[in-house]
């Protein structure tokens, strides 16, 4: 390998103003990871393009190595680097990480195919009516500065059915929200889509703008949406929640909705929209940082309970400024749906204390077919352990939990100890996490 390292170093020295001990630190870096076959390209006299193989995974990587500040990539357009595969067709190459080395920039590039049910291609290779399932799509910061064609192919899948698409960029942001709504509205023939996308550049309007795009495939039955930190607030929340109203076939609904400013007033809102989804089995609500206090949890939870064929809630309201007489007034108003099977509580970092803990456990024994439940409140330091101990004690009374997954992270270890141990002894639990 040494020899390989100094031999491509000797070719390019008098072409480039790379330094030899920097493409060395590169080259043997490649080599520990199975890459060989190395081939290199000029692109002025401080860049290059290093590809190398990786056989036993059929991985494929460029490194473009320049000696430019990072700032260059905020500035410039972006050129894309394709290679010809086997088959005659291109293959985009996607940027994974950025290294600093030295005052060396290296942008390290994959081959990023995309799992489809009858064929494996790339989002460039996209022929509409062979697709019917993209397993998975991950969007990179670089796509996103030519997004006049990046979301084309995804409109032409015409037979579309289960779309799973990730994106993490802060330069998402309008256009590229309004050319990806325009293509997933095109997929008329979509049942299930996965889309997170995590941005500080998307709005309020750009959210609602997807959600409207999304709202025109009315054959969804099961939809999971992340968007966080688009300032969602009050108004926004009424209208994104109405456009999910109007899928009416919904069974599987996943909203994450971190850090959007709902106040209580949103949280009753959303509530009133989500009980219109009469055919919801499971529902899972993320709703991070906000500020829904116990008004919006008890009007979310009262709203909720109204789906009467739900199977399995889930809530998140880690910092929402829910008190003990918010929490459990808000579980006894869920305790209405008695349909509900799996039931998960994530109410960590608020202001319950040892009697809410107590109160919610009261209020845990009327849900009479629990079968499934999480109940995390790990930095509500207030609660001790006796308010544990009664916890448990009444969780223990719902005999037909088989699986209970408490918080691990309680600021004091004991407190949980005496929660297992309470359940433990009065409930044939088949998993206790």
């Amino acid at each position: 390998m040494e020899t390989s390292c100094l031999n491509i170093v000797h070719q390019m020295q008098n072409e480039c103003s790379i330094k030899i001990d920097s493409l060395q630190k590169i080259l043997s870096f490649l080599y520990n990871q199975q890459f060989s076959q190395f081939r290199y390209q000029e692109n002025d006299v401080s860049s290059l393009i290093l590809s190398a193989e990786n056989d036993k995974f059929n991985r494929h990587v460029v490194m473009e190595i320049l000696q430019k500040p990072s700032s260059y990539y905020n500035d410039q357009s972006c050129h894309s680097v394709y290679e010809e595969t086997s088959d005659n067709s291109s293959l985009t190459i996607s940027p994974l990480e950025i290294y600093e080395l030295d005052n060396f920039i290296i942008k390290e590039f994959y081959y990023t195919k995309y799992e489809c049910s009858k064929s494996l291609v790339t989002i460039n290779e996209v022929k509409g009516d062979n697709i019917h399932e993209i397993k998975y799509l991950k969007g990179s910061f670089q796509q996103f500065l030519m997004i006049n064609h990046q979301f084309e192919p995804i409109s032409k899948c015409i037979n579309l059915q289960s779309l799973n698409y990730e994106i993490n960029s802060n330069f998402f942001g309008t256009y590229a929200a309004y050319f990806l709504g325009n293509a997933i509205s095109q997929c008329s023939k979509l049942q299930k889509l996965q889309l997170s996308i995590n941005s500080h550049g998307l709005q309020q309007q750009d959210a609602l703008y997807l959600v409207q795009s999304i709202s025109n495939c009315t054959n969804l039955t099961k939809l999971s949406l992340t968007l966080n930190r688009c300032g969602l607030k009050t108004q926004g929340s009424a209208q994104f929640s109405e456009k999910i109203a109007n899928l009416s076939s919904l069974t599987c609904l996943q909203l994450t909705l971190w850090s959007n400013n709902i106040d209580a007033h949103g949280a009753c809102i959303i509530g009133q929209n989500l009980s219109k989804c009469k055919n919801l089995r499971r529902l899972s609500l993320d709703f991070q940082d906000n500020k829904i206090e116990d008004q919006g949890f008890l009007h979310l939870s009262h709203q909720i309970s109204q789906l009467q064929m739900l199977k399995k809630f889930e809530i998140d309201l880690w910092k929402n400024n829910i008190t003990s007489k918010g929490a459990y007034i808000s579980v006894k108003a869920l305790s209405y749906c008695q349909t509900i099977t799996s039931l998960g509580l994530r109410l960590r970092s608020n202001k319950i204390d040892s009697i809410g803990a107590m109160r919610i456990g009261e209020e845990l024994v009327n849900f009479t077919n629990l079968q499934n439940l999480s109940i995390f409140l790990s930095g509500n330091d207030t609660i001790n352990t006796n308010g544990m101990k009664f916890l448990g004690r009444f969780i223990s009374q719902c005999k037909k939990i088989s699986v209970l997954n408490i918080d691990k992270y309680s600021n004091e270890r004991k407190n949980i100890s005496i929660l297992n141990e309470k359940c433990k002894k009065a409930l044939r639990l088949v998993k206790i996490c």
